[in-house]
């Protein structure tokens, strides 16, 4: 069915409407009379399949199911070949969100299109939800046809269905099948399935606000269970960005990060499309760093199929403020509120989860710190020994040796002294090279961070930020001869995206899982060039193969490159 073709008309004593907008006068005895069915009449027949069939409907725990379910009992209890259920949106309560449909075949679907939207003669029982029966609704004034390929339909009933207080949608059944208009016993019918048809539903979203609630709860209590076994920012991030994606169904989400270059560093991000993500809302990105004000944006989309649940279209940027001061942005693309949970509820979410970053950072941060007060009291306590202790003794020791000098007869004896002198002048002014150098900071860091850093420090080169993303224990699988080659590999992949891809972004996996380790670095750039993929790989190739490896090139679809290097983790032979 398709947009602009339902019609209030005028109403009759019973509260429905006809469509030819005659009234036709029923006493109060025979309206009662008519709302009970005759022993073994037609209308009783169809109550009590109709009674049998809610009770299934019940129990029901699908959602997108229960409603295509309430289509085909709609058509059953009256008759009707076609029928549809729409959907209210809840952020437009003018259009329709969803358009499920009953008696179409998958041609008519695909020649008719786009679902309606709630425009024309739909948006009459939208914004009036009350009863509707018209013998034709082509007449109606309202109506505007139909599209190219669509079905003809006559007959028309339509009923809302009410979720507590709210309408939720409404049903719209046409052409009953005998080729005779709706009756009062059809309406009826109907009207007491949208009663059930709304108990079930409001029962459904207060079950599937229930579970999210739960899965809100047990993303928080992950977080907090791995704050209490460790602090390693690569494992807590990808785990808070993981629930976020799981429980809106986003297409990614990532959590970005100024330095101290004023370049962006993506901290963590989840989700296959994380990087092409990024790249397409910089802007919104970039302001929200800027001003630290909350960004959102609804992405232009494609309707999806009639009876397909709606994806998300949002974007959400938050700011995250860490008490380190540091400028950190939560991005949320392709995201929609849980089942049962409205706009501002969703919102909720998204902050609830930017607190969870900020926790994260925080509490990093406060475990870095004592870890370096612990380093810096630790060095101040050798330092001091040095300086105290060993440099005095030595520094006594040369003072002996040059008064001993001047007691020497011999010219070789003299000049043995005055060269332990020199060497002991050498040493304390090492040792006080030392004792300069235990002021700084630790030394070397974890392969993680290493190839974050190398990851990073492409920005400039590239024009944006890579991803980086990884997964499997990879700090402590890879001995250190395996370290050097997936260093070397990742620097000689992305000088190659950077001379060669032309590309808007780039996300680079490494995936330790198997007894393998996997590093892909993908973009979506115009494809490297067939005298690239031999002279500019070789040496990726080459640190595959004396490690027992493999390295496939591929092109992405619709454009770019993968780079795939695979080596064991234990050296061959």
């Amino acid at each position: 069915m398709a947009a602009g073709y339902v019609a209030p008309a005028a109403e009759g004593p019973s509260g429905s409407r006809r469509g030819d907008g005659s009234v036709h006068p029923v006493d109060a005895t025979t309206a009662e009379d008519d709302r009970v069915p005759a022993p073994g009449s037609d209308t009783a027949h169809r109550l009590g399949t109709l009674l049998t069939a809610v009770h299934d409907l019940g129990a029901g725990t699908d959602l997108d199911a229960v409603l295509h379910r309430i289509v085909v009992l709609a058509c059953e209890a009256s008759g009707a070949r076609y029928g549809a259920l729409g959907v209210i949106d809840e952020r437009e309560p003018d259009r329709l969100a969803r358009f499920i449909t009953h008696g179409l075949t998958e041609q008519e679907r695909a020649e008719i299109g786009d679902f309606p939207r709630g425009r024309g003669l739909l948006g009459r029982l939208i914004h009036d939800p009350r009863p509707v029966r018209l013998d034709d609704l082509t007449q109606a004034p309202d109506s505007s046809g139909f599209p190219p390929g669509h079905p003809p339909m006559r007959t028309f009933l339509g009923m809302p269905v009410r979720v507590g207080e709210r309408v939720y949608g409404n049903l719209y059944l046409t052409e009953k099948a005998d080729g005779q208009p709706f009756t009062v016993e059809d309406e009826q019918l109907v009207e007491g399935l949208s009663l059930v048809a709304g108990s079930v539903i409001d029962s459904l979203q207060e079950r599937s606000v229930n579970a999210v609630q739960r899965q809100v709860m047990e993303g928080i209590w992950d977080v907090l269970r791995e704050l209490l076994s460790e602090v390693d920012i690569e494992v807590l991030l990808p785990t808070v960005t993981a629930h976020l994606l799981d429980l809106t169904a986003a297409g990614a989400v990532a959590v970005v990060a100024v330095d101290e270059t004023g370049r962006q560093q993506v901290l963590a991000a989840s989700g296959a499309d994380a990087a092409a993500s990024l790249a397409a809302r910089r802007e919104a990105l970039e302001h929200c760093l800027a001003t630290g004000e909350q960004v959102d944006l609804t992405d232009p989309a494609t309707p999806p199929a009639p009876d397909a649940a709606p994806r998300g279209d949002r974007t959400t940027v938050l700011p995250v403020h860490p008490r380190s001061g540091q400028v950190v942005a939560l991005v949320v693309s392709g995201w929609r509120p849980p089942a049962g949970m409205g706009e501002a509820q969703g919102q909720d979410l998204l902050r609830a989860f930017s607190l969870q970053v900020t926790l994260v950072l925080d509490q990093v941060d406060r475990e870095n710190d004592q870890r370096l007060l612990a380093l810096l009291e630790d060095r101040d306590r050798i330092a001091r020994d040095l300086h105290d202790l060993v440099i005095q003794r030595l520094f006594a020791t040369g003072l002996q040796l040059q008064g001993a000098s001047r007691l020497a007869v011999r010219p070789e004896v003299l000049e043995r002294l005055q060269s332990a002198v020199t060497e002991l002048d050498a040493t304390i002014r090492d040792i006080r090279a030392t004792i300069f150098e235990l002021q700084h900071r630790p030394g070397q860091s974890s392969l993680r961070a290493d190839l974050r850093s190398l990851i990073t420090s492409y920005a400039s080169t590239l024009g944006f930020t890579p991803v980086g993303q990884f997964e499997g224990p990879v700090d402590s699988a890879l001995d250190d001869d395996l370290q050097i080659h997936l260093l070397a590999v990742l620097r000689e992949a992305l000088s190659n995206v950077a001379r060669h891809a032309g590309a808007s972004s780039t996300t680079v996996r490494v995936t330790v899982a198997d007894d393998v380790v996997t590093c892909r670095i993908s973009d979506d750039g115009v494809g490297v060039p067939d005298h690239i993929k031999e002279s500019g790989l070789r040496n990726i190739r080459s640190r595959a193969r004396a490690r027992g490896g493999e390295v496939e090139i591929r092109n992405r679809d619709p454009h770019g490159t993968e780079v795939s290097w695979r080596v064991p983790l234990t050296p061959p032979g």
